[in-house]
């Protein structure tokens, strides 16, 4: 019998005679009359329960939860896609000039954005793109346009992957809710010193790094802006809020396909959980932040980051992974993303190009591994 017949039934016994009236000898229209005046005593009650709850648990003016608000509107998932092509640069290396122009990372915007599910006009999300070359992008829905450029707040100045253009979009994009950055470009090693740019003839520029005297002998790693200058994990990590409340609960996932990727926040954040080809390392964490970080980086410490089919090649391998039919059925763990990464990068003809990504948390990654989750349980 379902809950509705079992309702039905209680609600009947109200207006039902007791069985030991039966058996007692009184006149029929008394029992007549005894039906009539239960009936009615019934229909009261039935009227009455409609309007009975329980006790409420607190006054009305007492703090309520947030998305009981008046007006609370839930803060939307950001996305930042920052990718530098570093057009006609080049560089003096060993005294000979070396491009460090970019090209296959043009292609990388378009499997992102796949795999993220991007449609133009898409409003679900926060979307920003930073970077210093046009896209044209035919969506899901078969719409092709130019991806919108972000901009300074209250202009319409295009944010470029400057040194203040990355810190500014950072800080907006992050001010709430979860998001996925990535970052593809120049990573470098070098001591302690500045770095810029100069116009050469033929429409070149030349990237040149000149070293601090008497500083550190330690190689620290840096985004290289394209403004010339250097942006280091710290720097990168503040604007984000990572280790304030500006944001809690919630998750932040960056992507960084790029050389010397894994030494660019190495001291900086804790990320005790490491994901790599040959397996897992689940120590017990140690940080109190109320927000899981995950990292995905292309390659270690000296190591080059590099293109496959005209991508970056961890772009490329995360985004075919993302979305495979097998994640799509069964969901790949963080571990299985990995492995599968690791394994096709091992494929390199050239064993000095070889790269050695990984996944690191915060937290411990569970379930299926995604680029813009809500949030990872926190164990």
């Amino acid at each position: 019998m379902d809950p509705q017949q079992r309702r039905s039934d209680a609600s009947s016994a109200l207006v039902s005679v007791p069985r030991a009236l039966a058996f007692i000898s009184i006149p029929s229209w008394f029992k007549d009359i005894l039906r009539i005046i239960l009936s009615d005593r019934a229909r009261q009650i039935g009227q009455i329960l409609p309007r009975l709850s329980s006790p409420p648990f607190r006054k009305e003016n007492s703090p309520k939860w947030g998305s009981e608000a008046r007006g609370f509107v839930a803060p939307k998932d950001f996305v930042v896609l920052i990718l530098a092509h570093y057009p006609g640069w080049i560089m003096t290396v060993n005294g000979q000039d070396e491009t460090l122009q970019l090209n296959a990372i043009r292609n990388d915007p378009r499997i992102l954005l796949k795999a993220l599910g991007y449609a133009h006009g898409d409003e679900s999300r926060r979307w920003y793109f930073v970077m210093d070359f046009e896209v044209n992008y035919e969506d899901m829905n078969g719409v092709a346009k130019p991806l919108p450029r972000a901009v300074y707040p209250g202009t319409q100045i295009a944010v470029l992957p400057t040194g203040e253009g990355i810190r500014s979009i950072l800080r907006e994009a992050s001010a709430e809710g979860s998001g996925f950055v990535h970052f593809g470009g120049h990573c470098m090693l070098a001591t302690a010193g500045t770095s810029g740019i100069m116009d050469e003839p033929d429409e070149k520029i030349r990237y040149t790094q000149t070293q601090t005297l008497n500083g550190s002998p330690i190689k620290e790693a840096f985004i290289v802006t394209t403004d010339g200058g250097r942006l280091y994990g710290r720097e990168f990590i503040e604007s984000l809020g990572d280790g304030t409340d500006k944001r809690c609960g919630t998750t932040l996932t960056l992507s960084l396909d790029m050389c010397n990727a894994s030494a660019f926040l190495a001291g900086i954040v804790d990320m005790p959980y490491q994901y790599r080809g040959e397996g897992v390392q689940e120590p017990v964490p140690t940080t109190r932040s109320t927000n899981q970080l995950v990292v995905i980086s292309a390659s270690q410490r000296g190591q080059l980051a590099g293109t496959f089919s005209d991508c970056g090649a961890m772009t490329y391998f995360l985004t075919t992974a993302l979305i495979s039919e097998v994640h799509r059925r069964q969901g790949l763990s963080a571990a299985d993303v990995i492995r599968y990464i690791h394994d096709r990068c091992q494929s390199q003809p050239d064993e000095r190009l070889l790269q050695t990504p990984q996944i690191t948390s915060r937290y411990q990654l569970t379930g299926g591994f995604w680029l813009l989750p809500t949030r990872y349980p926190m164990l």
